[in-house]
């Protein structure tokens, strides 16, 4: 049976003296109606989820969710309280009883499968804006946090918790796992032939930085505290999870981005975990590392495919993976982005894994890739001396047809190296191709210098030049040789870096 909730009196005390009704479905939260998910969110943090049909965090009887987030500042001082979704408030006990409601600023769709919240904490001048996002089809769904410092006022140890009370598969007892890989905490059923597993995890760009699984009840003191201690409970029991995200400092006017995701796969014997989504320029390489999950009684070779859904090249690092009972191993899985992909093409790329022995055993998950601009930086040449560039001497890409002037600036160039080449003019010497690095909103400077050819020497008749020593002649004059080391000295580069 799912415990009793006990309603601590410091929560119950402001939410009477308040006068505002409980945040109930049907007045404060927005839904996102999809397929196989269905998510909601409240003007205040709260969030509920349904896989399938099935609510996946745990309601109470007046149907108020247990999933939220909790916001520290200055590492939980007296000078401020911990902010907190207000649903999510009577399940916690806070420090001193120092504690605080997100105040709700603004609350709408963006479109069918968007929604953007606006809360602030107190009056610290900290706003967080909330995003929800859904795929329809996919089963899993990307929330993001925007936390902004309004104030005039630094903050230091700023802790950031997300997670609650899980329902998994309609099935109050879970199994907690942790995926150092994906940085991923998730639960696991008793029985794999019924539900896969749910999931939890920051982006590439924003990993978490500690996580708890356990008994519902310690992971609302945890969070309450801001601190997760990085541990996952090995039996079944009545279970929640949470991340967390630190941040050193934020300034007044900085903002801090997180971005996540949370997920549900198939029931299978074999589970497959892709990474979080990410981008791509057209022509780049990404390499994503899958986690695989042996759900079964025995040691399994499974075989994997992968396909991308746009038909971009893939490769597999292995194509058959060996895994013990109980036990997960990673694969890598590399995807070039064909170079005339569109900017804001989304590509699919998914991994399946089916056992060797056995075809019923199969399992797949898939990531996706959006192609964005290319990274790129601009290029600045300097010729000198001024009598060089008179000549007409002037600069290039190799590989490239426009020539460019001195001083002119070549923009839009893709992050990577090259090798800049001159034009040959009468009266100054040949300078070699010189290399240079691009990089991403980066303007690289050179300075070319050209030194004019030296003047031709006549002299009497004699051996090859160069297969005898200088001497004089009979008048006693230097034949003056010029040595080959010396007309070698084409010139000096010196290469300079500034940001736009």
């Amino acid at each position: 049976m799912k415990k009793l909730r006990v309603l601590f009196l410091v929560c119950l005390l402001l939410f009477i003296g308040s006068g505002v009704a409980g945040a109930q479905y049907s007045d404060t939260f927005l839904k996102i109606e999809g397929d196989p998910l269905e998510i909601w969110a409240a003007n205040e943090g709260t969030m509920a989820a349904y896989y399938q049909g099935q609510y996946q965090y745990y309601q109470s009887d007046d149907n108020e969710s247990s999933w939220g987030s909790v916001l520290v500042l200055d590492g939980g001082s007296e000078s401020f309280p911990t902010y907190v979704s207000e649903e999510i408030c009577s399940w916690m006990t806070f420090p001193d009883d120092r504690w605080e409601y997100f105040t709700p600023v603004s609350h709408g769709k963006v479109d069918a499968w968007t929604i953007r919240t606006v809360y602030r904490a107190g009056d610290s001048g900290v706003e967080i804006t909330q995003t929800i996002a859904y795929t329809n089809g996919s089963s899993y769904y990307r929330k993001s946090w925007v936390i902004k410092n309004n104030s005039d006022r630094t903050y230091t140890d700023v802790r950031f918790t997300h997670g609650g009370d899980a329902y998994f598969g309609g099935d109050d007892e879970s199994l907690g796992h942790w995926d150092p890989s994906l940085r991923m905490v998730y639960l696991t059923n008793p029985d794999p032939a019924i539900t896969g597993i749910m999931g939890f995890y920051g982006a590439s760009s924003s990993p978490a930085d500690h996580y708890y699984e356990g008994s519902y009840s310690d992971v609302f003191d945890y969070m309450s505290l801001g601190q997760l201690p990085d541990t996952v409970r090995d039996d079944y029991h009545d279970s929640g999870y949470a991340l967390q995200w630190n941040r050193a400092g934020l300034a007044p006017g900085e903002s801090w981005t997180i971005v996540a995701y949370e997920k549900w796969t198939a029931a299978g014997l074999v589970q497959v975990l892709a990474p979080p989504d990410r981008q791509g320029a057209p022509g780049e390489t990404i390499s994503y590392t899958f986690t695989l999950a042996n759900e079964g009684d025995q040691e399994t070779v499974y075989n994997l495919t992968a396909g991308s859904s746009s038909g971009w090249n893939t490769s597999l690092e292995s194509s058959t993976l060996t895994i013990p009972a109980g036990q997960t191993a990673s694969v890598a899985v590399e995807l070039t982005i064909a170079p005339g992909a569109a900017v804001g093409t989304k590509d699919i790329l998914t991994l399946t894994a089916t056992a060797a022995d056995d075809d019923s055993v199969t399992n797949s998950d898939s990531v996706t890739t959006e192609v964005i601009p290319p990274k790129t930086g601009s290029l600045t040449v300097t010729i000198e001396p001024a009598a060089a560039v008179a000549a007409g001497v002037q600069w290039r890409r190799t590989g490239t047809t426009t020539w460019f002037n001195s001083g002119a600036t070549e923009s839009g160039i893709p992050v990577g190296t090259y090798t800049i080449e001159f034009k040959e003019v009468p009266g100054f010497e040949k300078l070699d191709a010189i290399e240079v690095a691009i990089l991403q909103d980066q303007t690289v400077s050179a300075a070319a210098i050209f030194f004019p050819e030296p003047p031709k020497t006549e002299g009497p008749t004699g051996p090859e030049p160069g297969n005898e020593l200088p001497s004089t002649d009979g008048g006693g004059g230097l034949l003056n040789m010029v040595p080959a080391a010396i007309m070698a000295l084409a010139g000096a580069l010196i290469l300079k870096r500034k940001k736009r």
